[in-house]
């Protein structure tokens, strides 16, 4: 909506009525940051205003991904929607978030480019998307004009994710199939020039689908996906979380056994995956029935030293119910920083409520989750976290619902997870 210029007059009626605005504005700080502290538990998980990041530009913004490289260089990723036309559209920010650039397309197409992402690697980000005709990567010295093929296959790629190590090699996950979905694995050695395919990591009889991937310091890639499969007589819909670990053998992987990491649960959906050292931290939801209606609670499990831990409710039996059209399921964040485990999804309170931002903490391995802090007020739907953490701060992306299906924006904040005391001297 554009606003009107000021009256071009100054007169003691108008700055009465500034000085009124300038208390009722300190008013309402305060107030605001009374409701945070209240709502987030805890005085150190201050969440800063949210910035919107895609202002100016048409409201149909979805699917944020934010990371963060050296120098306190962030950058979010997101689907921006124009004409009916979707493309992956970046703004960046160079001083931790305060200020952002306009936003500026990866690649611009008059086909759909969907399902956008990217990681750094060697301080370069590395986009990755799918259009109806492959999977494609690009350096982002490449953008928005140049582009890489990892895979060709028309109406039969989706859902591409794509992680780094700490040597130099970028890796690729996808779901590929016509009718019934397998798990791929790609990556390269050469900064996106080239890439080789790793024979399928999913290959039951069944619908894999929605992979992630993460690798860690040894340079082992581990990938997650959802396993749809019909159980029983007459049969029904079981949604499982596999795991895969592949070992780096030579110039290819050798991949263990799928170890179904749900096998608790009926229904497990939408698995996130990250690592900090060689230990890896998965994420996923899980449905519960809650009066007439099915909600979902948020689950988290470890690999470490060869054992998995068991599934931990981190929301301390507060299920939240997802009540937009897409995405459908809960969909969790995972990040890593300083020794801290940090978790973030969405939900709402009630079935028929707007989606908040929700997270909890842990502040090291070997403590307990903290209490669920909010994030958005709840006066319009908030979907789809990304997190990134550095130093002391916890950067998250998150895609606000005005209108389903129109009107959807990108909004960036940040929170502070360690508070460092000024010496005292005496």
């Amino acid at each position: 909506m554009s606003q009107g210029k000021a009256p071009p007059y100054v007169g003691l009626a108008v700055l009465s009525l500034i000085m009124i605005l300038a208390v009722a504005v300190t008013r309402a700080s305060l107030a605001l940051a009374e409701q945070v502290q209240a709502l987030t538990i805890g005085t150190t998980n201050f969440w800063s205003p949210p910035i919107h990041i895609t202002k100016n530009f048409p409201d149909g913004a979805s699917m944020p991904h934010i990371e963060v490289s050296v120098g306190d260089k962030l950058t979010i990723l997101y689907n921006q929607e124009n004409s009916g036309v979707i493309n992956p559209y970046f703004a960046r920010s160079s001083d931790g978030g305060r200020i952002w650039t306009a936003p500026a397309p990866v690649r611009s197409s008059s086909q759909q480019l969907l399902q956008a992402t990217f990681v750094y690697h060697n301080n370069a980000a590395h986009a990755l998307w799918r259009t109806d005709g492959g999977i494609f990567h690009a350096l982002e010295d490449q953008w928005p004009s140049e582009e890489n093929t990892i895979r060709s296959e028309t109406d039969r790629v989706f859902q591409p994710d794509v992680a780094s190590g700490k040597d130099d090699t970028v890796h690729v996950v996808w779901a590929e199939g016509e009718n019934l979905q397998n798990i791929y694995h790609a990556y390269s050695t050469n900064n996106g020039a080239t890439w080789t395919i790793s024979p399928a990591v999913a290959t039951l009889n069944d619908q894999s689908q929605t992979p992630a991937i993460a690798v860690d310091d040894s340079g082992n890639v581990h990938i997650v996906w959802e396993e749809l499969l019909l159980v029983g007589n007459p049969p029904t819909i079981r949604n499982e979380v596999h795991y895969r670990k592949g070992t780096k053998s030579g110039a290819s992987y050798d991949w263990g056994n799928v170890t179904i990491l749900s096998s608790a649960f009926s229904n497990a959906r939408r698995p996130a995956i990250t690592t900090d050292a060689d230990t890896v931290h998965v994420a996923f939801s899980s449905d519960v029935q809650v009066g007439l209606n099915v909600a979902q609670i948020p689950y988290y499990q470890s690999y470490s030293d060869g054992v998995w831990s068991a599934a931990v409710d981190v929301s301390n039996g507060t299920p939240v119910f997802v009540n937009t059209a897409s995405p459908f399921f809960l969909v969790p964040a995972l990040a890593t920083c300083e020794g801290a485990v940090f978790y973030f999804y969405h939900g709402a309170e009630t079935s028929n409520g707007k989606e908040r931002i929700l997270g909890v903490r842990r502040p090291n391995f070997d403590s307990q989750w903290n209490s669920v802090e909010i994030v958005t007020d709840g006066v319009t739907r908030a979907v789809n976290p990304s997190i990134a953490c550095e130093g002391s701060r916890l950067h998250l992306a998150f895609e606000e619902i005005l209108i389903d299906d129109s009107a959807h924006r990108i909004h960036y904040t940040y929170s502070r997870f360690r508070v460092n005391l000024p010496m005292v001297t005496k």
